[in-house]
């Protein structure tokens, strides 16, 4: 389903993919457009709120895929990747000998040996991140596991489709790689919420007592996710 909204003197359009399967929201800006992915469940006054809330966030990306089209005869491009929780200058160069991604002085630099291309660029960050995400995730959910007491059998960091985290009825917590677009309490939180889920499986009151105990301020986490976390790079 096609919709538009007003941004200042410019109309944003954007299509709505509802899926049975998804569990949470999330907004696609390239340059063929934008899309808002949400589950069947969510009403379309939800998705309006969610588009206002980040219209102008959406403008701007419009802005920086329209401007790199006009820098398509140099080799050297500037734009932002989220890393825990900030947005981070990346510089990407291409026509390179080698294609490596690194970070260094609060900034990404992405080699390329080709001309620019959006899909190598997302391939080369996820897979650092998964790399920096197994490490920083594992020793984080060991150092909250020490201190609520609750153990896991088995931490596994991957790609998750639609689900920040889980916990098995084996113990095994799975989290998201990425998380760490994040920023840290928003990852305490979801580490801390999936521990508790060793001891209670469900939702109910006592499961959101115990989540409190542990991160007292999980509710304004929680929101951070509801709307910042469904913006991907």
């Amino acid at each position: 389903m096609k919709s538009k909204i007003r941004y200042g003197n410019s109309v944003i359009q954007y299509t709505i993919v509802k899926s049975k399967r998804r569990k949470t929201s999330e907004i696609r800006v390239d340059e063929t457009g934008v899309e808002i992915r949400t589950p069947i469940t969510k009403k379309d006054s939800e998705i309006q709120e969610i588009i206002n809330g980040k219209k102008q966030w959406i403008f701007k990306k419009q802005l920086e895929f329209k401007d790199r089209k006009k820098q398509h005869t140099t080799n050297i491009y500037k734009t932002v990747i989220t890393y825990f929780g900030k947005d981070i200058p990346l510089k990407i160069k291409t026509r390179q000998k080698n294609e490596k991604m690194h970070y260094s002085k609060n900034q990404f630099t992405i080699h390329l040996k080709s001309e620019y291309s959006k899909k190598k660029i997302q391939k080369l960050y996820e897979k650092w991140l998964l790399e920096k995400a197994c490490k920083y995730l594992v020793n984080r959910t060991k150092k909250l596991a020490q201190s609520t007491g609750l153990r896991p059998s088995k931490v596994i960091v991957k790609s998750l489709k639609s689900r920040w985290g889980s916990a098995t009825n084996e113990g095994v917590i799975n989290l998201n790689f990425q998380l760490l677009r994040s920023p840290k309490t928003v990852i305490d939180y979801v580490i801390i919420h999936e521990l508790c889920h060793l001891k209670i499986g469900n939702h109910s009151q006592s499961f959101w007592n115990l989540v409190e105990r542990y991160c007292p301020n999980y509710q304004t986490q929680k929101i951070w996710l509801d709307s910042q976390g469904l913006v991907i790079f």
